[in-house]
């Protein structure tokens, strides 16, 4: 019967405690990687990585703070467990929002950023008046369109805020009202026939502006002409706004011919 060699047999010792001592060492360093792991998830979601201040600027008419709450991005929420895209999307389905921007910051803040619509007219609806900014978004349905610009007749159906309108003689109509200071636009109606044709009244003036074509330039120069001055009542007709009419109101005159009364015949 052969017998191992002795120092055979202490290699194969050597070998097999050393493949031990290697799976020993996978063993615990999976076991610290898993420990290291579930403390770092225990970390991000404790209140030490949680957040603690929710910071919103640029809202005045919408409502960032509900927006917020219905997502839990509020204080003591896991600042890992912010989404800012889903945020910023939530917010821009106001319709009162132009854009928004959300910002977190490790360890536990959140920036809120929200670019409101500016409105520059009321407009006629089928259901009541539609304020609506300079590019056709409605952001607002109104009652009464008291102290501002309005904008009457051929307006598309089916407004809602939310929606954008994008009539080309509404949005002429509009870019018009942008384009006036502010205290002339205030008082300031703009009527659209059937064929989109322009009539703007303002105060006592009545002011032809044709197609919507160079509102801009029509704005401006109607604006130059009100600054002069222009007799209560009179026309203005500015479809080419480097060639401005004006035509003052007709004096009232006394029919200096006037027919006596009749006098009936005596007997």
């Amino acid at each position: 019967m052969k017998t191992m060699d002795r120092r055979m047999a202490e290699r194969r010792h050597r070998v097999t405690e050393e493949r031990a001592r290697t799976r020993l060492r996978l063993v615990i360093g999976l076991v610290a990687l898993v420990g290291l792991a579930a403390a770092g998830f225990a970390l991000v979601r404790s209140p030490l990585l949680s957040v603690d201040k929710v910071t919103v600027t640029g809202a005045e008419h919408s409502d960032p703070a509900a927006v917020l709450a219905r997502l839990d991005v509020v204080p003591g929420t896991p600042t890992v467990s912010v989404n800012a895209d889903a945020v910023e999307a939530a917010l821009r389905a106001d319709p009162w929002v132009a854009d928004a921007q959300v910002v977190v910051s490790w360890p536990g803040s959140v920036d809120v950023e929200v670019t409101e619509h500016v409105p520059v007219a009321a407009v006629t609806t089928a259901g009541g008046y539609a304020y609506v900014t300079t590019g056709g978004a409605v952001v607002e349905m109104l009652d009464d369109p008291i102290g501002m610009a309005l904008i009457a007749g051929n307006v598309p159906e089916n407004i809602r805020p939310g929606t954008t309108i994008s009539a080309a003689a509404t949005l002429g109509a509009l870019e018009f009202i942008d384009w006036l200071p502010g205290d002339i636009a205030r008082v300031t109606v703009v009527s659209i026939d059937e064929a989109g044709q322009l009539t703007a009244t303002i105060d006592d003036l009545t002011v032809r502006l044709g197609r919507a074509r160079e509102m801009q330039s029509k704005a401006l120069a109607l604006a130059a002409l009100i600054g002069h001055g222009l007799a209560p009542g009179s026309h203005v007709d500015i479809t080419a706004p480097r060639r401005p009419a004006v035509a003052n109101p007709q004096p009232e005159v006394e029919d200096e011919g006037e027919t006596p009364p009749e006098v009936p015949p005596t007997d």
